[in-house]
């Protein structure tokens, strides 16, 4: 859906929870702080055993009001992220590229 239009608050947290129910293996959802509004600031985790050491990516999304781009990409990178990490091939990337996605651990905060 945030491919084609993009999200209020509840259709963003809706997709994040699908991901979540989909994929408890290696997604989760916590927050990171209420917004101004008292909402919670969602912190997307992808990648199997997050306690773990390994390299890691933070993305952030919508970091200003008007910017509701940075979101939609934001979760495009997450729905990659979580494909990889599935065993696809985002995007036919080269398989060592593949194998990095699958072996790092992403933060995404989407909005």
């Amino acid at each position: 859906m945030f491919r084609n239009k993009y999200l209020d608050y509840s259709e963003l947290t809706q997709q994040l929870a699908a991901w979540v129910k989909a994929h408890p293996q290696f997604v989760k959802v916590t927050s990171i702080g209420k917004s101004a509004e008292g909402r919670d600031i969602p912190l997307l985790v992808i990648g199997r055993d997050p306690e773990s050491r390994r390299p890691a990516i933070w993305v952030d999304g919508n970091m200003h009001a008007t910017e509701l781009c940075g979101s939609s990409v934001a979760l495009a990178i997450a729905e990659d992220v979580i494909a990889a990490h599935g065993g696809a091939n985002p995007r036919g990337l080269p398989k060592h590229m593949a194998d990095t996605l699958r072996e790092s651990l992403f933060y995404i905060v989407p909005r």
